[in-house]
C-alpha cells in the first residue's frame, strides 16, 4: 500500500470505528431526537450494535429495538442498520433503515405487524374517532426519501380483520394498501376484501407526517350499515359513501 495512502486512510479507519464505539446514549443525544414524538427507556450498547427497550413513536409503542450496523453499506456512501422489533404489543418485526450522502434515506425489507388501534391514537383524533380494531401487517420492499421528498416505494400493507365504529360496528374484511409515490408523496391505493361494504380509495402521506385518506364506501346487500356510515362519509346519490379524512401523524 502507497504510505501516503495509508497515512490518510489508517487515521480514517480509526476515526470511524472510534466513532462507532461510543456508548449509544451518547449517539442518540447528539441526533436530538424530538422528545414529545419519540421516546427511549433503558439504552445499552454503542452506535455498532445495542438495544432500547421501551420505545414510543407519538402514541406508537413498539416494545424492545435492538439495532445492528451492516458495515457494507458504508461503501456506498450510507450509514445502514438492521432493525429488531421485539416485545411490542403487536409482535415481532424487522428492517433495515439507511442514511445516505446527499440527503438520501430508505427503509427497506420492513415486516412486522402493528396495532391498528394504537396507530390511530397516534395519528390523532378523528382517526381515533372510527375506532378501528384489527392488525396492520406490513411488508414493505422499500421507501426512499430524498431531501423532503419520496422518491419510491414498493410493498404491502394489509390490516386484517379490519373492523371501525363503535356501537354498530362496521366489518371491511381484509383492507390492502398497495404502496407508490405520487408526486412528492407516499401514496397507496386502497381496496379491500370480504366484509360489509365494498372500498376503494387512496391514501397519502408527506414527509412532514400529513396524511390524507379519500375512498368511496358502498354497503354490499344486505348490510345495515348505512346509520354508521352515515357518521364519517356523505352519502352520494348512488347509495355509496363519500370519505375523506385528514390530519397528522
Amino acid at each position: 500500500m502507497n504510505w501516503k495512502l495509508a497515512a490518510v486512510l489508517l487515521p480514517s479507519l480509526y476515526l470511524v470505528f472510534l466513532v462507532l464505539g461510543l456508548p449509544a446514549a451518547h449517539v442518540l443525544a447528539l441526533l436530538e431526537l424530538p422528545p414529545e414524538r419519540v421516546f427511549l427507556g433503558a439504552v445499552e450498547g454503542t452506535a455498532w450494535s445495542g438495544r432500547a427497550e421501551g420505545v414510543r413513536v407519538s402514541q406508537l409503542s413498539l416494545g424492545g429495538v435492538t439495532w445492528r450496523l451492516a458495515p457494507l453499506a458504508l461503501l456506498t456512501g450510507c450509514l445502514e442498520y438492521r432493525l429488531g422489533v421485539e416485545g411490542g404489543p403487536a409482535g415481532a418485526g424487522s428492517g433495515r433503515v439507511g442514511a445516505c450522502v446527499g440527503s438520501r434515506r430508505y427503509v427497506k425489507e420492513l415486516t412486522g405487524g402493528v396495532s391498528v388501534g394504537d396507530l390511530a391514537s397516534a395519528a390523532g383524533a378523528v382517526m381515533a374517532l372510527l375506532a378501528p380494531r384489527g392488525k396492520l401487517e406490513l411488508a414493505v420492499d422499500s421507501v426512499r426519501q430524498r431531501g423532503e421528498a419520496y422518491v419510491d416505494a414498493q410493498g404491502r400493507v394489509v390490516w386484517r380483520a379490519a373492523v371501525v365504529g363503535q356501537g354498530q360496528p362496521v366489518r371491511l374484511g381484509d383492507v390492502a394498501i398497495d404502496l407508490a409515490v405520487d408526486g412528492e408523496r407516499l401514496a397507496g391505493s386502497v381496496r379491500n376484501q370480504g366484509g360489509e361494504i365494498d372500498l376503494q380509495g387512496t391514501l397519502s402521506v408527506d414527509p412532514a407526517g400529513s396524511y390524507e385518506v379519500q375512498g368511496r364506501l358502498k354497503p354490499r346487500p344486505g348490510a345495515s350499515v348505512d346509520q354508521a356510515l352515515s357518521t364519517v362519509a356523505a352519502r352520494q346519490p348512488d347509495g355509496s359513501y363519500a370519505l375523506r379524512l385528514k390530519g397528522t401523524l
